[in-house]
Parts: structure tokens; sequence; C-alpha cells
């Protein structure tokens, strides 16, 4: 069975309502608590096993709150595709330079990376490659 826990703030406890099961209400004081609360009361209502009930959590938060949590998560997402686009920038730096002659350390120097890094970033890329290559045949 599966459910959905609807938790709103209050004060310092999450009001959990589950609109699926009439009179299923109850409350937590910490939201990772909510879940087993909420599967806690569901199964006393219905009189079943809770383990056989999969819990789907919504958190209710204000407009506010809303557009913070939103613009926290669009700036993450943001910085994890920089983060991408930086290690493929990265990656064909070190394939360049290396294949132009510049040992570890130089091409680490270079690019302000440890020699270790250097190594990670190279067989990584062999790695890649030879995916590649098996994907294509």
């Amino acid at each position: 069975m599966r459910i959905t826990a609807q938790a709103e703030r209050d004060g310092k406890f999450w009001v959990v309502t589950v609109p699926e099961v009439k009179g299923a209400f109850t409350q937590a004081r910490r939201l990772n608590e909510v879940e087993e609360m909420a599967r806690s009361v569901v199964a006393d209502l219905l009189e079943i096993d809770g383990s056989s009930i999969e819990v789907v959590l919504e958190v209710e938060l204000s407009p506010a709150e809303q557009a913070i949590v939103a613009e926290a998560q669009g700036k993450l997402a943001t910085a994890e595709e920089a983060s991408k686009v930086a290690a493929e920038a990265n990656q064909r730096a070190v394939s360049q330079l290396r294949g132009d002659g510049y040992t570890t350390r130089e091409v680490a120097a270079i690019l302000g990376i440890s020699a270790g890094r250097v190594n990670q970033i190279e067989t990584k890329g062999k790695k890649k490659g030879s995916e590649r290559r098996l994907v294509s045949h």
C-alpha cells in the first residue's frame, strides 16, 4: 500500500495527515520521524502490517520557503552542471598536454592540481575511451 504523508510545521512539531486514509493524522517532533509515524497510524487504523506500507513524504512550505528552496536547488543544479563542464575541460587539457609530451608533474603545475589528480583524470579518460570503443563495435 502506498500513502502520502503530508507534513506541515506547527511550532516545534510536524502535523501529519494522510489524505488516503480517513482519520489518519499524527504529529512528530522531527521531520525524519514523519514517515514512521504516518506508517504506524495507518497500520493501526487499517489493522495491517506497517511493513507493507510505502510512504511518500510531502513537506508543506510557505510560499517564501518554497521560493528560497527553489532558488537553492536551481543554484545547486547550475553548480553541478558547471562542475561537469569543468571536469570535461580538465580531461581535454590533460589529454592534450600529455599527448604533446608534457610530464604528469608539468601538467599538474600548469593546471594547478596535484600529479595524483592528473593520473586520476588520465586513467578515467582512458577508461571512457575503451568504453566508447567497445560500444562502437
